[in-house]
């Protein structure tokens, strides 16, 4: 069921404001697929927005606070990020009544930031997602100075790993000499 909509008919040219919460429960189900969880705290979130009618369309504007928490990316321990980001779309109307559905979509740049809606509401439940997911860092790391997962002793490399060795397979010793002379002789 969806958790944030906005009903078309109640939004004039005039505008409306809507607060609405955003429950973490809510953000735990939305983000179960992405990498990110929801606050284990429990914390809810906030959509703040404004929407206006410009004729068939409506404009929705306004900013998206919740807490969610990623992995870092060194020690995959949970790392809190408190999002905080605004949120600007265009909403077409589609329909018989408005325009029609197109045989082909092209995306320009100016339909980037525009969602369609049918009928008589807005759902902004995937919007409120992506912005979730979009505004966690590629890399979280739950501090600068994280030193990451420990190498298990039995996986490192010996702390002579790249020191040169004296002792030359004495299958390679012709090749040993060779490069000696070579050396010698550019010098």
């Amino acid at each position: 069921m969806a958790q944030f909509v906005l009903k078309a008919k109640d939004i004039d040219v005039s505008g409306r404001d809507y607060a609405l919460a955003v429950p973490a429960a809510w953000v735990a189900s939305a983000l179960l697929d992405s990498g990110v969880s929801a606050d284990p705290a429990g914390s809810t979130g906030s959509l703040r927005i404004r929407a206006e009618r410009s004729g068939a369309d409506l404009l929705v504007r306004g900013t998206l606070r919740a807490r969610v928490v990623a992995e870092c990316v060194r020690c995959l321990e949970g790392v809190p990020v408190d999002v905080d980001c605004g949120v600007s779309l265009l909403f077409t109307a589609r329909g018989d009544a408005h325009r029609p559905e197109p045989d082909e979509v092209e995306l320009t740049p100016e339909e980037i930031d525009r969602e369609f809606y049918t009928g008589d509401e807005l759902v902004l439940d995937a919007i409120v997602r992506e912005h979730l997911i979009v505004e966690v860092p590629m890399q979280p790391l739950c501090s600068p100075e994280c030193p990451g997962i420990e190498i298990p002793a039995h996986v490192r490399p010996p702390a002579d790993f790249e020191a040169s060795s004296v002792d030359v397979d004495p299958r390679l010793a012709p090749l040993k000499a060779l490069a000696g002379k070579v050396r010698q002789d550019k010098e």
